[in-house]
């Protein structure tokens, strides 16, 4: 036996799982890995964190400031703010890790 949807519509269940497709297309994605560049504007090695502007990650996130978990923390030595780096980004449940920060030499 079909339940039917009634006057409430989608329902709970619905509700969330609408709102859980538009955080997704939100943050501009749902792939699990990407990549990207970016500008280093803070480093905290004792909190393994790295806070980036960063470009578009292509099927993961549009562009902005974010802080982010880095997998080993020698990934942070010798960054400052103001470098340009190449990024590698993983996606583990709600939270953005690095694993892989390159600078990108001055020209």
């Amino acid at each position: 036996m079909k339940k039917k949807m009634g006057k409430r519509g989608l329902g709970l269940r619905g509700a969330a799982a609408a709102c859980a497709a538009l955080t997704v297309i939100a943050c501009g994605g749902g792939s699990d890995t990407g990549r990207g560049e970016g500008i280093v504007r803070a480093v905290d090695p004792v909190a393994n964190r790295v806070t980036l502007d960063h470009g578009t990650i292509p099927g993961m996130m549009d562009a902005m400031r974010m802080d982010f978990a880095v997998t080993d923390p020698a990934l942070l030595d010798g960054l400052a703010p103001g470098d340009r780096v190449r990024i590698a980004v993983r996606q583990d449940g709600d939270v953005y890790v690095l694993t892989e920060i390159v600078e990108i030499p001055a020209q």
